[in-house]
């Protein structure tokens, strides 16, 4: 007895109409304005502030992070508050 397999006349959907078909199930990436959380990295690209200084106000609880998943993370708050109480200005820079 031969049996012959039918070849499948219906296509997988491709990329775009997977994309458009379904709705999304991943958050759009949020731009630095909108994020809710940096991790170190960001915080010193946004701020200017170097790694060193920005692990020592978490050490010394000036700045606040939460560890998620082995990462270490600033809320945008807790960045935004360090960041205001800041001085503006630092012994020996000449300000007064």
């Amino acid at each position: 007895m031969n049996q012959t397999i039918q070849p499948k006349t219906a296509h997988p959907p491709s990329h775009s109409q997977t994309l458009t078909s379904e709705p999304s199930r991943h958050i759009a990436p949020r731009s630095q304005q909108e994020k809710l959380a940096f991790n170190i990295n960001e915080v010193c690209a946004a701020t200017g502030v170097g790694r060193t200084s920005v692990y020592e106000a978490i050490k010394n609880g000036a700045l606040k992070s939460v560890m998620v998943g082995g990462r270490r993370l600033v809320r945008r708050e807790a960045l935004e508050n360090w960041l205001d109480g800041q001085s503006g200005s630092s012994p020996g820079n000449g300000r007064p």
